[in-house]
């Protein structure tokens, strides 16, 4: 018994021609991609909040002696944890920003 295969559709490649043209105005990229940035906005917000809530719990448990609970480390502490939150919001590292632009859109794909 011998097997013939058509190998022939295997080393095809698309042509540009053949490529369907993108059917999404530029109008609703440029809301696609505000969204995008607001969700990840909200989630770097989100984030800080949920930072700033464990430093102060934090602070809440130290000692009296201790630097957390120090005038003089408040600002830097609080200005790194923002930074630490924007930097995980850019990295969807929580997925909140996703959910949002997906449940906004009602696309159901990760935002890039």
């Amino acid at each position: 018994m011998q097997l013939n295969f058509d190998t022939s559709a295997l080393h095809a490649t698309a042509q540009p021609s053949d490529v369907a043209p993108s059917t999404v105005a530029p109008q609703a990229r440029t809301e696609q991609a505000a969204l995008a940035q607001a969700a990840v906005k909200f989630e770097a917000f989100f984030v800080a909040q949920m930072l700033k809530q464990m430093r102060q719990a934090t602070t809440a448990l130290a000692d009296k002696d201790s630097p957390l609970n120090q005038e003089v480390n408040q600002a830097p502490l609080a200005m790194a944890d923002l930074a630490v939150a924007d930097s995980l919001a850019g990295q969807r590292a929580f997925g909140i920003a996703d959910v949002l632009v997906r449940q906004m859109s009602g696309v159901n794909s990760r935002i890039l």
